[in-house]
């Protein structure tokens, strides 16, 4: 277990899913997703980010909040989740081996490196995909 802290604890986090993923390329899962908080607080790092992944063949696919339309990727990429159980508080990023929960207000993310835990949080990602709503245009 890893605790990222701090001003720059989501970029370092970024950083270690470029790290594991980037030879290989691959996928990441994350859920409570939204993205006009995530322009927001880091501006044009997330842009460089995307860029990141693109370059190293890492796809994402995010549960956003049902009706949020705020997308910095392509809209297949997203899903809807109802809003009695989307959580503005607490995001979850899932990849390889690793599950990452950021608790938002407190500026602290935990990273599990765990394949145990990623195979279950991955079980539980894919079920909430396949029943959430596809985003329609607003």
């Amino acid at each position: 277990v890893e605790l990222l802290q701090g001003e720059n604890a989501v970029e370092r986090l970024w950083e270690n899913i470029i790290y594991t993923l980037s030879e290989n390329g691959g996928e990441v899962m994350v859920t409570n997703v939204d993205e006009k908080d995530a322009v927001q607080e880091s501006g044009g790092e997330i842009m460089e980010h995307l860029a990141q992944l693109k370059a190293h063949n890492i796809t994402e696919r995010l549960l956003s909040c049902e009706g949020d339309s705020n997308f910095i990727m392509p809209k297949e990429c997203y899903r809807w989740i109802s809003k009695e159980i989307f959580s503005s508080t607490s995001v979850t990023y899932i990849y390889e081996n690793k599950v990452a929960y950021q608790l938002v207000a407190n500026g602290l993310i935990i990273l599990v490196h765990s394949n145990d835990a990623y195979l279950a949080e991955k079980k539980r990602f894919n079920y909430m995909w396949d029943n959430a709503q596809i985003p329609i245009e607003e």
